[in-house]
């Protein structure tokens, strides 16, 4: 799809690899965001009914041992989307601990259109794309991986990344911090020039006075 039919500073996923752009997905912070998504609780009720029709001993209705699969099934695919949950949100505790961050700043927003999908594009996967700055050769990461394109993004919001030094494609951003932190120093450089117009102005009177 050509980059003129999307919105601005909003890129597909290989338009950007063909100008040479390449990230690995966030996939600790998507983890986490998403935390106990629909489809948990979609298996929950299924593995909750299926309980239910072993303890009222209506599990028959499932012939040739089709029960005990189903029920190993969703038991199997809560259990490992606990612990998967579970070891992202304390690996993003870990990552966020290390003191030593990469400063970057937001790019763009990126479809993940390499991403396969059933869905058009409007509605696919996306996540804002952070350039790291002050770098001749800058990486890229990307924030939290949702549905659509309408990202918590503003364009050269800071952002501090942290990264497994062992496996450098597993990461989190620190994107809300960081942006409080900038807008804090920028509050308080307005009330620093506030107050400097305040004593040039009382400075200003008191002369007229003396003279």
């Amino acid at each position: 799809m050509p980059k003129r039919n999307l919105p601005p500073n909003v890129y597909l996923q290989s338009y950007l690899q063909k100008a040479g752009i390449r990230f690995a997905v966030n996939i600790v912070d998507t983890v986490c965001r998403k935390g106990l998504g629909l489809s948990f609780f979609i298996i929950f009720i299924i593995f909750t009914l299926l309980c239910l029709l072993k303890f009222t001993g209506h599990g028959s209705v499932f012939p040739n041992g089709r029960f005990l699969i189903l029920i190993s099934a969703t038991s199997l695919y809560l259990i490992y989307y606990i612990l998967r949950l579970t070891y992202y949100s304390h690996k993003a505790r870990v990552l966020k601990a290390d003191r030593k961050a990469i400063a970057c700043e937001a790019y763009a927003i990126v479809i993940l259109d390499d991403m396969k999908s059933i869905y058009p594009w409007k509605i696919r996967k996306s996540a804002v794309l952070y350039k790291e700055s002050g770098s001749m050769r800058p990486r890229f990461f990307t924030g939290a991986v949702r549905y659509g394109f309408k990202q918590h993004y503003h364009k050269n919001q800071v952002a501090r990344v942290f990264i497994d030094r062992k496996n450098q494609n597993l990461y989190t951003v620190d994107d809300i911090h960081a942006h409080q932190t900038v807008s804090k120093k920028i509050l308080g450089a307005r009330l620093a020039i506030n107050n400097m117009d305040r004593s040039s102005f009382k400075i200003k009177s008191e002369d007229k006075d003396f003279l």
